[in-house]
């Protein structure tokens, strides 16, 4: 069980494009870190857009990855594919994953932009399993292991991971990822 104030502190950012029309994908991680300490920042990839989620929005371009626990890829219909393909979004993905140590997450299609950014190579990681989507294809492009899991986390490469499946398991993916953002917080202090 994770403590009240885990991640206190900690910072966990939510990528989403104003063009998402499902807000229970970034909404679940943000109701999910704020009771055990954590802040949630939703970025976005549009100024002055207004989002599906809470009212404090920073765009994409304003932030780094300096300071921030973790990226929390939200999936959804439209906005995976949108992030993947901003310039701002994959440079923000890249420099995130690209540092040794750090966690983070991706729900279903949110895998998309680190596959775009080529941060899952050799991880065996789990997504949405229908065919249609063409998300196993671009794994296995990217040369990725997918699994067919509710939850995997991936420790190849320089850190952690986490990915989940479909909507339906966000609660357990919300349960990971703040047990990996946890555990990174303890190893840091």
């Amino acid at each position: 069980m994770v403590g009240m104030a885990a991640l206190q502190g900690r910072t966990v950012a939510l990528p989403v494009p104003p063009e998402d029309a499902e807000p229970e994908e970034p909404a679940s991680p943000w109701d999910a870190v704020r009771p055990v300490g954590g802040t949630a920042r939703v970025l976005s990839t549009e100024p002055g857009e207004s989002l599906p989620v809470h009212d404090e929005v920073f765009e994409v371009s304003e932030a780094s990855a300096d300071g921030l626990a973790a990226p929390v890829l939200p999936g959804g219909v439209a906005g995976p594919g949108v992030l993947r393909t901003d310039q701002w979004a994959e440079e923000f993905v890249r420099g995130f994953f690209g540092r040794a140590g750090s966690t983070g997450a991706a729900s279903c299609p949110g895998l998309r932009p680190p596959v775009e950014a080529d941060v899952v190579r050799d991880r065996a990681l789990t997504s949405w399993p229908s065919p249609r989507t063409g998300l196993r294809t671009e794994q296995r492009n990217a040369d990725a292991q997918r699994v067919d899991r509710a939850v995997q986390g991936s420790e190849r490469g320089p850190n952690v991971l986490v990915a989940g499946r479909e909507p339906d398991d966000l609660p357990l993916l919300d349960a990971a990822l703040v047990g990996r953002f946890a555990e990174a917080t303890v190893a840091r202090t």
